[in-house]
């Protein structure tokens, strides 16, 4: 170990010993890793608050103010949680932030509280230099990253706190090492679907040929799903090796499926011994599906719908301690987006390579780029291997210490760009509520008298969403019912089901008004040609009808 290291990465290594482990951090690791977070921001003079949505889970946000607060904003996110470490496989202390030749070994060295610090030093630097930026920038540090983030980064998306940040232009989010030169920085990630599969069948003694058992057809289906991994694997194309970062495809082109989780047996004492001689009436296995781009979530699904139907008694469900998203969201990486755009012209301008690829696993991106937030996950680091959750982790000191000098410039370039195309849009065309990205339609309502007891003025629609929606083949907000199923909102059922002499107007102001907000916190669908039709249908009516 070197007699000195910057400051920067002695900070770093501080923070490496928080032993934020997300199933242990709500006992107070993640209290402690937002306390020390909170007095770094402090002392660059960053505005801080905390929110918790859900207790023992702290969310951390900083703000540093730009001088057009006009202008969307930019959100740096990051989460400090991090995966146990199997310290006997390790071989240095996980928790003690080492160094050796040159090496900073530690949970958390790549995934990804690199990045949590590597912001903050970036900003200082800015800051130092008299910097001003043109843009508000944000950052959040979530915890339970790793463990889905649905009471992280999901929870926060619901708060107050996080529409209150305004319009987001563009968020970062971690990425992963690229082992050559160049950078790799990831534009939308595989879906991931958490599964359990439940087999019921006949018992019996244990000598005995029963057929079609629960494990027998627990073990049919996992042959089934098994021989989909391998036609997967197969098409990488790398070989016996497993997966490398391939030259003909990347792990995020294809969708992989794991066995993780089997569990069957009789047994009187929770498991400890079992009945051997007695077969089960029921078997179950857990997967772990990561579902490409390149595949519908539903298409998945019918797959696995038929290879529960070749065996009676085979039932699957989304696990229900977590969330499956039905769809894809990406964040486009060509001219039609201005973002990447200057995502990439900062890069360059700094003389650096990137590469635009599908994350293979799952990260808080996924949750902002289902509201229209275009996110780019990315960590500044190359000439380094991917050694996210491996034994032994670790990040070279110039690795992180150079990681610092490309935010700096990315900060700088983003946050000083001027108004971008799209952002000056009539406001006919997108009134968005805040905290939602520029590419997620939004509409204004109109109010109008509509006759009827007191003559109340009701939200109704004007006439910009047919021609909008018939472009961008979404859903204003206020079309959509709260929940999983696409309804038409209150008003309009009054208006095509019950008849304005029917109506108790004052009751159907106030449902609508509810769920006129409830309807800014739902995703916006993507609409099929037939449902696209009846939308058509009911604009026509709402526009001829008011």
């Amino acid at each position: 170990m070197p007699d000195t290291l910057p400051p920067e990465a002695e900070l770093f290594r501080d923070f490496l010993r928080i032993r934020s482990v997300s199933g242990e951090g709500p006992q107070g690791s993640y209290a402690e890793a937002v306390a020390w977070l909170t007095a770094q921001c402090r002392r660059l003079g960053l505005t801080t608050k905390q929110v918790e949505p859900v207790k023992g889970k702290p969310i951390l946000l900083a703000t540093w103010a730009g001088s057009d607060d006009s202008l969307p904003c930019l959100l740096l996110n990051s989460h400090y949680d991090v995966v146990p470490a199997m310290t006997e496989c390790w071989s240095v202390d996980p928790w003690a932030a080492e160094v050796v030749d040159g090496r900073i070994y530690g949970r958390g060295t790549q995934d990804m509280k690199s990045v949590c610090v590597q912001y903050l030093f970036a900003i200082e630097r800015l800051r130092k230099r008299g910097f001003v930026p043109l843009r508000t920038i944000h950052l959040s540090f979530v915890p339970d990253e790793e463990i889905g983030g649905v009471e992280g980064m999901g929870e926060l998306l619901k708060t107050p706190e996080f529409n209150a940040l305004g319009e987001i232009g563009l968020a970062l989010d971690e990425g992963l090492s690229n082992p050559g030169d160049a950078f790799t920085v990831f534009y939308g990630e595989r879906t991931p679907w958490w599964l359990l599969v439940r087999a019921t069948g006949p018992t019996g003694h244990g000598s005995r040929f029963i057929k079609n058992t629960a494990p027998q057809k627990l073990l049919r289906f996992a042959e089934r799903a098994l021989a989909f991994r391998k036609a997967q694997e197969d098409s990488l194309g790398h070989g016996s090796n497993g997966c490398k970062h391939g030259t003909a495809k990347k792990l995020g082109d294809v969708t992989t499926v794991n066995l993780t989780m089997l569990r069957c047996g009789v047994s009187n004492d929770n498991g400890k011994t079992f009945c051997l001689n007695v077969i089960p009436t029921e078997a179950e296995a857990g997967f772990d599906v990561r579902i490409t781009p390149d595949l519908k979530p539903k298409d998945f699904k019918n797959l696995l719908d038929q290879w529960c139907k070749e065996d009676e008694g085979i039932t699957w469900q989304i696990a229900p301690w977590t969330r499956a998203f039905q769809e894809h969201h990406t964040t486009a990486t060509d001219e039609s987006n201005p973002w990447w755009v200057a995502f990439r012209d900062a890069m360059s301008s700094m003389s650096f390579d990137i590469e635009p690829e599908v994350f293979p696993a799952a990260t808080d991106s996924r949750f902002l780029r289902e509201l229209g937030i275009p996110a780019l996950g990315f960590s500044p680091m190359r000439r380094c291997p991917i050694l996210l959750h491996e034994h032994d982790e670790y990040l070279p000191v110039d690795v992180f210490m150079s990681g610092i000098d490309v935010y700096v410039g990315l900060i700088d370039a983003l946050a000083s760009k001027q108004k971008l195309q799209g952002e000056d849009e009539d406001v006919q065309r997108g009134s968005k509520p805040k905290g939602f990205g520029s590419s997620a339609p939004r509409f204004r309502a109109k109010t109008s008298e509509v006759p009827g007891p007191g003559s109340y003025s009701l939200p109704r629609l004007f006439d910009a969403p047919s021609p909008v929606m018939k472009k961008t083949r979404k859903l204003p907000a206020f079309f959509e019912e709260p929940g999983n199923d696409i309804e038409m909102a209150p008003l309009q059922k009054v208006i095509t089901e019950d008849g304005p002499d029917n109506t108790d107007w004052e009751d159907v102001q106030d449902t609508t008004q509810a769920w006129f907000i409830a309807s800014y916190t739902t995703p916006l669908p993507t609409l099929s040609d037939d449902r696209m039709a009846e939308i058509d249908e009911i604009v026509a009516r709402m526009e001829g009808g008011l």
